[in-house]
């Protein structure tokens, strides 16, 4: 009964993943998006977030030595566990490419910008809608690109979000 349960589950989470890719990635296609989402994706790349937060820290971290520690070892910590996750599972990008290290499920940059967004948003909450509007416009570039499916995106976003918000709480023993 168990197999026969997850079966239809699998069925069903990829005719979801298949509509939704195809409504981001099929239906919204124009030079304009285009354009958006690939800056977008761009601004949820590893260079760009450690320079982001490098920028952040420098200036405007106010001297939180134990903030800025425990958000470095949290996002280092939300990133093994990403690529873990990535390693085990082995799911194939829906542009076709399949490369164990880096592959589908779940999106490093959706877990990426959610763990900022819930982090930072903890630290300033009159931020709170810009952090999470970015968030999930580089999440939701992943799946215009095809580099994701929906399915993908949802469970880095929550992997992020848990993680920002862990490491916020324990950030005074760092």
């Amino acid at each position: 009964m168990r197999i026969f349960v997850e079966i239809i589950l699998a069925f069903s989470l990829g005719s979801v993943d298949s509509s939704g890719l195809k409504i981001v990635s099929e239906d919204l296609r124009s030079p304009i998006s285009d354009f958006v989402f690939k800056t977008l994706t761009n601004s949820g790349d590893g260079e760009t977030v450690l320079f982001g937060s490098l920028v952040y820290w420098s200036f405007w971290g106010d001297c939180q030595e134990s903030a800025m520690r425990s958000y470095v070892v949290g996002l280092g910590a939300t990133s093994l566990f990403v690529q873990a996750t990535k390693y085990i599972t082995n799911r194939e990008r829906p542009d076709g490419r399949n490369n164990r290290s880096n592959s589908s499920f779940p999106s490093g940059h959706a877990a990426t910008a959610f763990y900022i967004a819930s982090f930072y948003s903890s630290l300033h909450s009159e931020y709170k809608v810009p952090l999470y509007l970015w968030a999930m416009g580089v999440s939701i570039s992943r799946v215009y690109l095809r580099r994701h499916w929906p399915s993908d995106i949802i469970v880095g976003a929550i992997i992020g979000y848990a993680g920002g918000k862990l490491f916020y709480k324990i950030r005074e023993r760092f």
